[in-house]
């Protein structure tokens, strides 16, 4: 799965359901376990925003999120392995909370899957504001 994909699956909802929708943004194909992390996170979050390399993507609802998850057939003895080495499973991914500091930004709250104090992400609405770790 890649993100043009994952664009292919959003859609839009209706006006009750978007209004309170948490956003999340990804900017890179390795940013994809995010999602499944953010409805990992809690049980009860049924819908989420998508921003994807910056473009409004549409929604995506938390039955959707078991496309994501590609089954695989165990051979004898791969019950003994959790996962394979090197890769994380993803509950021990840890999501970002951040938020523009323009005041009523249309995009703030949102989750990121990366943050990194040095270059942090910019906002999309406001190209000169960093957005910053919320508390």
């Amino acid at each position: 799965m890649n993100l043009d994909e994952l664009i292919e699956m959003a859609h839009d909802v209706d006006s009750e359901h978007a209004a309170g929708a948490p956003t999340l943004r990804l900017d890179a194909d390795d940013e994809i376990v995010g999602v499944i992390a953010f409805f990992g996170e809690d049980r009860g979050r049924r819908i989420v925003r998508l921003v994807i390399r910056g473009e409004e993507s549409g929604y995506l609802e938390r039955r959707e999120v078991l496309m994501l998850l590609r089954p695989r057939v165990l051979g004898w003895g791969d019950s003994a392995r959790g996962g394979l080495p090197g890769h994380l499973p993803p509950s021990s991914w840890e999501l970002y909370k951040v938020e523009c500091p323009v005041p009523d930004c249309p995009e703030s709250p949102l989750h990121v899957v990366h943050y990194s104090e040095d270059n942090p992400p910019r906002c999309a609405v406001h190209p000169d504001s960093e957005l910053a770790l919320r508390p």
